[in-house]
């Protein structure tokens, strides 16, 4: 016997289109991860550039306070040797040049040259690498924008 209940109404169910609903979640998935990654790099690099610049400078305040130091003595008297000549830049000076009582001859190095010595031992020894110059720089090779010859 059939139930008479009227016209038969189906219900039709719906089917989740979860095909197309996965594709558009592993694209947004996939560009959340990407953004996050594209972001941890560029905070990265902020990092080191804050960290590189924080090291220089470290490294430029020690260079400035310990050639302040030299320039509050009026310099350092060191042997004269072929790595340490005298300079003709201090050769207006009448003490520039002293013999000790046992025959030694010392040399006056000015800051600039006692800096420019040490860097090149930095440079020997593979650290890190400088060059102080002055808006007015006596010795010409001393220009700003001189490049060092490595």
């Amino acid at each position: 016997m059939k139930d008479d209940l009227g016209p038969q109404t189906h219900k039709q169910t719906q089917t989740i289109p979860w095909g197309r609903i996965g594709w558009t979640l592993a694209v947004v998935w996939t560009l959340v991860v990407a953004a996050s990654v594209a972001w941890n790099f560029f905070q990265a690099k902020v990092e080191a550039l804050s960290i590189a610049r924080h090291v220089a400078q470290t490294i430029y305040d020690r260079d400035i306070l310990y050639r302040r130091w030299a320039s509050v003595h009026g310099g350092v008297y060191v042997p004269a040797t072929p790595q340490s000549p005298p300079t003709p830049y201090l050769a207006h000076i009448p003490e520039r040049d002293l013999r000790t009582p046992s025959g030694r001859i010392l040399t006056l190095l000015n800051p600039a040259y006692m800096t420019r010595q040490v860097y090149a031992f930095a440079r020997k020894a593979g650290q890190v690498q400088g060059h102080l110059t002055s808006l007015k720089p006596i010795r010409p090779e001393n220009e700003p924008g001189w490049a060092w010859p490595w």
